[in-house]
């Protein structure tokens, strides 16, 4: 199986020729994607090389000559990382029939109004929040062709309606979406819940079998306390985890397990010293509207929107209320009124979401920022930018390398970088090379 690496992209590479004890010459070497051949030292059958990884797929084949027999092993690494160039077109765009149209358009299979939030790839298949016709639509596979139509709906009985509703199967403005391979998490917003999906939903009008933020699914009370939510716009799922921006609440809340059960409180808040404040602030321990999340399980981002920065926890917090290692959008934890479209400071960031090797940040500045390494200081600037060729003064408007205004949800899948282009009523689909 295909092994993922993050950090370094140089690694080292160690093995031993089967028969080691009996080896007195033996000659090993090592190729990395089809590349010319290292001839590795091999002392009493053992070896070790350092390799330099390539972006995304790589194949390692180690040959072991001895005793006029030659013997092969192979090996698969995904190095994540997609090399973008400034400024550089969309491959595709979902949500509009081509890049110079950005109208809003009454619910079909092919419209999109209002699409805000992350996107996620689940089985192959696509899923849209399209939060203004309080739908999430899905497709059998990441279209090719501009203006794809949509193969199933979850919100709504068809591709007609659009109504919000409060029900087992309703929508209220659809939020985040994702997925972590048994369940799917997705952000309700204005009914102020989160709804979890017992394996993949890929058939209209499939309903989900928990919800978090109330006791039922009749219900769309707000409440700073233990159980409530009030505008919860971001969330992300890991293996055994969920995080949920809980906005209006000015805080980030962690389940340590998937909930099973309707209601099921959090283990850790952060931005907040305990679950029953919801109070706003500008330090390493507190948030000011949080608008998205991610985490690998072992980092935490947070996109601390009305602070104009970004908030990252080296390792996953365990205490209530603790401080952010890094922030990056300003020049210190106590400051977050700057608001500023430059390599270092932000025009509201909205999302970030990483591959493991690099971070990727939406704004309100008509862009998408993009750290190549994960940053490990304070205010580190970016390395490139999408929707503009360079960090100040994107141009907005609506074109085939062009954002509007505020980017909303991102997913980096593959050699693909997904965009919610908000304000031009589209999804752009960003490829590297």
């Amino acid at each position: 199986d295909e092994q993922v690496i993050t950090g370094s992209r140089t690694i080292s590479l160690a093995g031993t020729v089967t028969g080691a004890s009996e080896i007195t010459a033996a000659t090993v070497t090592a190729t990395l994607n089809d590349g010319e051949p290292v001839v590795v030292d091999v002392e009493e059958g053992a070896f070790s090389v350092e390799l330099t990884l390539g972006d995304r797929e790589n194949v390692i084949e180690v040959l072991a000559d001895y005793q006029g027999k030659t013997h092969k092993a192979s090996l698969s690494l995904n190095y994540p990382f997609l090399a973008f160039a400034n400024g550089q077109n969309a491959s595709v765009v979902i949500g509009q029939p081509d890049f110079e149209s950005g109208n809003y358009f009454p619910a079909s299979a092919t419209g999109l109004t209002g699409v805000w939030a992350n996107p996620v790839v689940a089985d192959g298949n696509l899923y849209l929040s399209d939060s203004w016709h309080h739908r999430v639509l899905g497709y059998n596979g990441i279209p090719t062709a501009n203006g794809a139509a949509a193969d199933f709906v979850l919100g709504q009985p068809d591709f007609t309606s659009d109504g919000f509703s409060t029900t087992q199967g309703g929508l209220y403005n659809a939020g985040d979406t994702s997925f972590n391979g048994e369940t799917m998490a997705l952000a309700d917003v204005s009914n102020h819940r989160v709804l979890l999906y017992q394996g993949l939903p890929a058939t209209t009008g499939t309903e989900p079998d928990v919800v978090i933020g109330q006791a039922d699914f009749e219900s769309k009370t707000t409440a700073c306390d233990a159980t409530g939510l009030n505008m919860p716009y971001g969330l992300w799922l890991t293996e055994t985890r969920l995080f949920v921006a809980d906005r209006q609440n000015n805080r980030v809340l962690i389940w340590n397990t998937i909930p099973t059960e309707n209601g099921t409180p959090p283990d850790v808040v952060l931005g907040q010293e305990s679950l029953d404040t919801c109070v706003s602030g500008t330090s390493a321990s507190a948030l000011k509207g949080p608008n998205g999340v991610w985490s690998d399980d072992k980092r935490v981002v947070v996109s601390d929107s009305a602070n104009n920065r970004v908030l990252i926890w080296n390792t996953v917090p365990g205490t209530n209320g603790q401080a952010a290692d890094i922030v990056l959008g300003q020049e210190n934890m106590d400051t977050g009124t700057s608001s500023a479209v430059s390599a270092t400071s932000f025009a509201w960031p909205e999302f970030a979401t990483s591959n493991g090797n690099q971070l990727f940040v939406g704004d309100c500045g008509s862009r998408v920022l993009i750290w190549d390494q994960f940053p490990e200081a304070n205010n580190v600037p970016a390395d490139r930018v999408l929707g503009s060729s360079t960090f100040e003064n994107p141009p907005g408007g609506t074109t085939q390398s062009s954002l509007k205004e505020c980017v909303g949800g991102l997913l980096a899948y593959e050699n693909q970088l997904i965009v919610s282009d908000y304000d031009n009523t589209r999804v752009l689909i960003f490829e590297a090379p």
